[in-house]
């Protein structure tokens, strides 16, 4: 795989963190608004989770958010690299 090819599929993956992101806010968002709530039943009835659901969000929005931070690092590397030749 060329540097170029790896730099295009990183922007691709820092592309899809940023989507991921969104939804999970939304996710997030709408839960702490009240607009929704989560739950399941495992044939004892329904059993609020609401409260994970939020805090999964949140713990998940926070790495991908890291993980975004390295690739817009390396992507600036790399773009950097290139323009210095």
């Amino acid at each position: 795989m060329t540097p170029p090819e790896i730099l295009q599929l990183k922007r691709g993956l820092l592309d899809m963190c940023k989507r991921d992101c969104e939804h999970m806010q939304i996710v997030v968002d709408r839960i702490v608004d009240g607009g929704m709530r989560t739950g399941e039943n495992r044939g004892q009835g329904w059993i609020d989770t609401t409260s994970k659901t939020l805090e999964w969000n949140r713990s998940k929005i926070a790495e991908v958010n890291e993980l975004m931070i390295g690739l817009e690092a390396e992507l600036a590397k790399g773009t950097y690299a290139s323009t210095r030749r």
